[in-house]
């Protein structure tokens, strides 16, 4: 496995800044929806907005950026759920770690 697959950039940003999530294979689908498909959704509505200033157009950004991110997260969860079951990977919550499973104290 990768280490972009179970260290995505966006999960390295938000461990930098602090934030307790877990990498994506032990989260579950929804967290992993959210946490691919907004960052995408909000990048599309940016430039949307952008391209609407240059062009000198006066329309809203469309529901299409927030469609993209929906659906861009969809896959990436559908993708993380898939990783997960093949390497039969539990839940963060469902995960003891190397201490306790092996005892190495």
């Amino acid at each position: 496995m990768r280490r972009s697959n179970y260290e995505p950039p966006m999960m390295r940003l938000l461990w930098w800044w602090g934030v307790d999530v877990p990498p994506p294979h032990f989260a579950n689908f929804g967290r992993n929806l959210v946490f691919s498909g907004v960052p995408v959704g909000l990048g599309c509505a940016a430039g949307q907005f952008v391209a609407n200033i240059i062009l000198n157009k006066t329309t809203a950004v469309s529901w299409s950026a927030c469609a993209v991110g929906l659906i861009y997260g969809f896959f990436m969860a559908a993708y993380y759920a898939y990783g997960a079951r093949k390497h039969g990977i539990p839940r963060w919550h469902g995960f003891d770690g190397l201490l306790h499973g092996g005892d190495r104290t």
